[in-house]
């Protein structure tokens, strides 16, 4: 390969994906930035299924990591064999285009005189050998156009679809089925997974049988696996229901129904008591999520249901009650039309969507009724969160969340698999995995991750040493036994080209006065770096706040000031990294995914340790779970998810070997607290400088302007 360097890491995590995927077992591997871990995996799991004929799927985390294996590192990859090799990338089915929805979407709008551009184009851009996927169309993420055309399993009609045979989904799946390698995200993968536990493969799966499994960006698993699993309802999700049925357009009736009532020997007395159930539940929607918006204290956004008390608690439990029972009522009008419709019609549009309509209505309402008596699922969490894009009318979205989803992960996934490789920069705390294992269903249940941490604090040097640069292989209680576990780390020089910096006289972030610091802090050191850097946050609040007060300062040194939320995304980084002296001021997901090598990215800010906020609903609920079984919910959830993440943001700053830069830390727990030396020690090995502000401004100073 052209610039090849040899990393003595790399090929010794390719030797050992070789070794799992050809034996069987699960590799759990920590691969530090510059290992080349795509490649490490890429490379042995094309060999394998050239092979053996069989495909091995890649899941990563988001779309756009999808894209970059598929369209940066396979092309390579794949030039060092003979044989000719190929790669698809498989995503979630509402990325790609439905032909039947288009279509009806197109002729509702001609009907009424309401054509829309946008479907044209959508049409035109089909039509003229478009992929289908909307990444490839020239349309913003948020369009609502999208949402009327894309496809849904609740849409899908399967076999009984007039453009089946030329469905982009259908056309994926094949693709998919003929290759050797099958770039999948984690959604996409769980979501396969549920679909042939529950035997809905025909629909909902796009991935062919497999065996052999890699999963990059495994640190993420957790949290897609407590989203993937999680049900939802709303006023908005009901009522896209009660509009599949049945809607106005200019004073005509269409949907469901209005097709039903021209089929022959359906009564139309069932039709109009359907309709007039219809609009006793969209009422009963209406009125529940009146309810449920004052349930919420002020700024609050999202509430357990559990912790619903008097006035509150009883009004939610009443509108509840009455929205379940008038969905009911629907389920049954509905279910009198179905019984009512011929044999010979079972084939019609029409019928099929009333049958996929009736089961989405009664899924909602056993949901419903989980929300009424939460106390009977235990193993679920039931929370609200509120919606006030439209401040006009909040929108109450009521989810019920997995308060473990390592079981389901164990039971579903690990126990089903032959080969598994688990990789990320980031799965181990002060160089052991038991947490990331924990939490993903790759550990009993029975070890106290409370002893880990006051291991990481009293274990002597020795121990320490053996944990982080030694493999582990070990039987498990899973189905499949063989885990091997190994740390491969970075060959970057941190130790010459990283400084950690840490204000040891930083203001408390509980004190009123931190905001204010921060402020003084934040210009202090993007003064010494000359801009170039990246301030991360973990509240939108302090962010603002910052921004507001330092923006004006950056623009008089000439330093463009970007802030999260100004662009979408792809664009932010985008003007980021063109624009070397720029600062990007960013929280949430910010604080992994940017990948600026070079210049352009000097200085790291961690503005503060970031831990969950520990009132939120899940959060709050997982604690309470390991409190409840006399466990310590700080020491074994909150600070290694905080571990992580501070390695994630740190991960930030060198991702060339030739790259130098400064992580800067203000928050002093990391020092003041006994938890603090986990950050540290969970970091690679790099220069130090402790001091007040302004001497460890000088020491950026100093060391950026030291020659490369």
């Amino acid at each position: 390969m052209p610039e090849f360097e040899a990393r003595l890491s790399q090929v010794e995590m390719a030797h050992d994906v070789t070794e799992i995927i050809s034996d069987g077992g699960i590799l759990v591997a920590e691969a530090g930035t510059g290992v080349g871990k795509s490649f490490a995996y890429l490379i042995p799991a094309l060999a394998w299924a050239i092979g053996n004929s069989e495909p091995v799927v890649i899941s990563t985390a988001t779309i756009n990591l999808q894209q970059q294996i598929y369209k940066k590192d396979f092309p390579i990859v794949s030039s060092l064999f003979k044989k000719p090799a190929k790669a698809v990338v498989v995503k979630g089915r509402g990325n790609y285009l439905c032909k039947r929805r288009l279509y009806a979407a197109i002729e509702e709008d001609a009907l009424f005189s309401d054509s829309s551009m946008k479907l044209r184009e959508i049409l035109e851009w089909d039509n003229g050998g478009g992929s289908g996927d909307k990444s490839d169309l020239a349309l913003p993420d948020d369009d609502p156009i999208w949402s009327r055309v894309c496809s849904e399993s609740d849409y899908c009609l399967s076999l009984h679809c007039p453009y089946h045979d030329k469905c982009h989904v259908i056309h994926i799946r094949l693709e998919a089925a003929s290759a050797q390698l099958i770039i999948a995200n984690h959604h996409v993968l769980l979501a396969d997974l549920e679909a042939k536990r529950i035997r809905e493969g025909i629909i909902n799966t796009v991935l062919p049988s497999y065996q052999a499994l890699v999963i990059d960006e495994a640190h993420a698993l957790e949290a897609s696996a407590t989203s993937l699993f999680s049900e939802t309802f709303s006023k908005r999700s009901i009522q896209r229901l009660l509009l599949r049925l049945s809607r106005h357009k200019k004073r005509i009736q269409v949907g469901i129904l209005a097709s039903l009532s021209k089929l022959p020997d359906i009564p139309s007395m069932l039709i109009d008591a359907a309709r007039l159930q219809l609009e006793n539940t969209e009422s009963s929607a209406d009125a529940f999520n009146a309810v449920a918006a004052t349930c919420f204290l002020e700024n609050e956004s999202s509430v357990l249901v559990k912790n619903l008390s008097g006035l509150n608690r009883t009004m939610f439990l009443s509108a509840l009650q009455n929205l379940e029972k008038e969905i009911a009522l629907l389920v049954t009008r509905l279910g009198e039309i179905s019984e009512a419709i011929a044999q010979e019609l079972e084939d019609e549009e029409s019928v099929i969507e009333l049958r996929i309509t009736l089961r989405s209505l009664e899924e909602m309402a056993a949901l419903l009724a989980q929300f009424i008596k939460p106390e009977s699922e235990p193993g679920s969490i039931f929370w609200l969160q509120v919606d006030k894009k439209n401040p006009k009318e909040p929108i109450v979205i009521c989810s019920a969340t997995p308060l473990d989803v390592a079981p389901i992960l164990s039971e579903r996934l690990f126990e089903k698999i032959r080969s598994c490789i688990c990789t990320s920069a980031t799965l181990t705390i002060n160089g052991s995995f038991q947490w990331w294992r924990s939490r993903v269903g790759l550990l009993e249940r029975g070890i106290s991750e409370t002893r880990l941490l006051e291991a990481g604090q009293s274990k002597s040097n020795r121990d320490l040493k053996n944990r982080l640069s030694g493999q582990t292989l070990e039987r498990n209680s899973i189905q499949n036994p063989r885990i091997l576990q190994k740390n491969y780390p970075s060959p970057f020089p941190y130790s010459k080209n990283a400084m950690l910096a840490i204000d040891t006289e930083a203001t408390p972030p509980d004190s009123p006065e931190f905001q204010a610091y921060l402020n003084t802090a934040v210009a202090k050191l993007l003064k010494a770096s000359r801009g170039r850097a990246l301030v991360l946050f973990t509240s939108h609040k302090a962010l603002r706040d910052t921004y507001n007060a330092v923006s004006p300062l950056l623009e008089q040194e000439g330093v463009l000031a970007l802030r999260q939320g100004q662009k979408d995304r792809y664009s932010l980084l985008r003007t980021f990294v063109n624009d070397i002296s720029s600062v990007l001021f960013a929280t949430e997901s910010f604080w992994e995914g940017v990948d600026a090598p070079g210049e352009t990215l000097s200085l790291v800010i961690i503005t503060r340790l970031p831990f969950r906020v520990p009132t939120d609903p899940i959060q709050s609920s997982r604690a309470a779970a390991i409190d409840a079984r006399g466990g310590n919910s700080f020491a074994e959830m909150s600070i290694p998810e905080a571990v992580i993440l501070f390695k994630q943001g740190f991960g930030r700053l060198i991702r060339h070997s030739q790259d130098r830069g400064v992580v800067a830390v203000l928050d002093v727990r990391i020092l003041k607290k006994a938890y603090g030396s986990l950050f540290i020690s969970s970091l690679p090995r790099c220069r130090l400088a402790m001091g007040a502000l302004d001497s460890i401004c000088r020491d950026v100073a100093e060391f950026l302007d030291n020659e490369r």
